[in-house]
């Protein structure tokens, strides 16, 4: 029987920014460690070997791991090539692998490429039978002398290229079935579903599986039919470029660019398509004007990946992850108002926070803050305020509800601070200084106008207001400025001075 022999009975250790931020200062790497052995195109017998990342340092019992296999056309390329990713990776807490698989070895046609269709599905085949030798690989280490320490429940796939059109099939075709001629035809050729790369001296074949792939790293790559996406597959993310002229954006020829004797494929965005149709977790980064490689290049497209990514991965290892770490919510009376304070120390997939306010009638939102951090993403320490203009005498008590991009939610800890009476004022500024999003909050039941002027008088800025709302202030000179709210007959109801800077 074939078996998974799945760890999923313990934790992994989520949290901390682990999975999503670079919590270990350096990988560990263990190079060229065999995990198959099998006959290439040409009949050469190749060993396949692999480099693998682990955390410097890590203690956990068990690890997600990703395996990767590189680009090329399935002409060229070698694992040194996703090496910069699995080393990302192994720094965020994962176990990664950078694989070799065999390339195609026949003869080419007139532009370096795969001469017969066939034969490019052939490269495919072999390369997904390479992937499942390398599952298998630490599938049998997970049930054995845990080396590794892997999490067999959470194996993910990944490549670019060439290198991705082999985990794209690898995922999602499990079983023939699936498939018409040709591809049923060449992978029962390359020994079936299972595949026939095997460990040398000591077999796997037909004690391990590599069912059970968790989700799947897509760079530029397609598969021959969008259909192998089905409901209940494997999660999947993707980035391409928009102008990919050697794989697809969508549907259409491989290497439209070079050639039109490319075969038809789905790319990333009909994969997309198919999956959102079917009901399969997925994401795309489009990289708009992104051609096939030199993308990847651009530092911008890069971070933007790794953010990306690492969200999105994270929250399948580890999922209601908090949306923030290390927060601790504080309450002043201050200037005839009470004033409500915390710093973050990062922030994953952070939406904002909803200020809520204990009445008789259980907990109420009093206001809503927006997250600082870029794309909900930071790990670095950002400070946050908020003012409450209409408080009660006797305890005031608070907390923050704290909303993620995808939904999850939890709560702060609760603060309470007394407040004995007096005028409350009914108009506040906040926060002061300002650097990029001031907070105008007012006690007017109807719109207001809020003017922005210089030291001078000179008007600067007008904005209509009601209750507490953000104004963008970046375009503003740093220098001091004075707030003048006027309610809807135009009387001036409140003043503030701040400072932009």
């Amino acid at each position: 029987m074939l078996s998974t022999f799945s760890t999923a009975a313990q934790s992994l250790p989520c949290g901390n920014g682990r999975f999503v931020s670079g919590v270990f200062p350096s990988a560990t790497v263990t190079p060229a460690v065999l995990y198959g052995r099998n006959t290439t195109y040409a009949g050469v017998v190749q060993d396949l070997r692999m480099d693998i990342f682990q955390p410097t340092g890590d203690v956990a019992a068990i690890r997600p791991l990703f395996i990767f296999a590189f680009g090329g056309s399935f002409v060229s390329g070698d694992r040194t090539q996703l090496a910069y990713l699995c080393d990302s990776l192994a720094r965020k807490g994962y176990v990664a692998v950078a694989i070799d698989y065999r390339l195609y070895d026949g003869p080419l046609g007139i532009f370096g490429l795969v001469l017969n269709p066939n034969d490019g599905i052939d490269a495919v085949a072999k390369g997904m039978s390479d992937i499942k030798a390398a599952i298998r690989f630490f599938k049998r280490d997970a049930a054995t002398t845990k080396t590794y320490r892997i999490d067999t429940a959470n194996i993910f796939v990944g490549g670019i290229s060439s290198g991705s059109m082999a985990a794209l099939h690898t995922t999602y075709i499990n079983s023939i079935a699936e498939t018409v001629a040709p591809v049923s035809t060449i992978i029962t050729a390359n020994g079936g579903i299972q595949g026939n790369t095997d460990l040398p001296g000591t077999p796997l074949l037909g004690t391990y599986s590599f069912a059970g792939i968790r989700g799947v790293w897509n760079m530029s790559g397609a598969l021959y039919d969008s259909g192998y996406i089905k409901a209940g597959d494997a999660a999947l993310f993707g980035i391409h470029g928009t102008a990919d002229d050697v794989v697809p954006f969508g549907y259409g020829q491989l290497f439209s660019g070079v050639t039109n004797l490319g075969q038809f494929v789905s790319g990333s965005s009909s994969l997309h398509n198919q999956a959102n149709n079917v009901g399969v977790q997925t994401k795309l980064l489009p990289v708009i004007g992104g051609d096939h490689v030199n993308m990847y290049f651009d530092p911008a497209t890069l971070t933007s990946l790794d953010t990306s990514a690492s969200r999105y991965f994270g929250n399948i290892v580890c999922p209601g992850t908090l949306p923030v770490t290390g927060i601790y919510l504080k309450a002043n009376v201050a200037n005839k108002h009470i004033e409500l304070s915390w710093q973050t120390l990062t922030e994953t997939d952070s939406k904002g926070f909803l200020v809520e306010k204990q009445t008789t009638n259980g907990w109420k939102s009093v206001g809503e803050i927006t997250s600082k951090a870029a794309n909900g993403y930071s790990v670095l320490p950002l400070g946050y305020s908020f003012i409450d203009v209409q408080p009660e005498n006797g305890y005031n008590t608070y907390r923050l509800k704290m909303i993620s991009l995808n939904g999850n939610a939890t709560y702060s800890n609760t603060t309470k601070v007394v407040w004995k009476g007096g005028t409350v004022i009914p108009f506040v500024i906040y926060p002061n200084p300002v650097n990029a999003v001031l907070y105008a909050k007012t006690t007017l039941t109807s719109t207001g106008t809020l003017k922005i002027y210089s030291p001078v008088m000179r008007l600067i800025q007008t904005h209509i207001v009601m209750g507490s709302q953000g104004i963008a202030v970046s375009a503003l000179s740093d220098g001091l400025y004075l707030g003048i709210l006027f309610d809807h007959q135009n009387k001036q109801a409140g003043s503030s001075w701040f400072i932009k800077k």
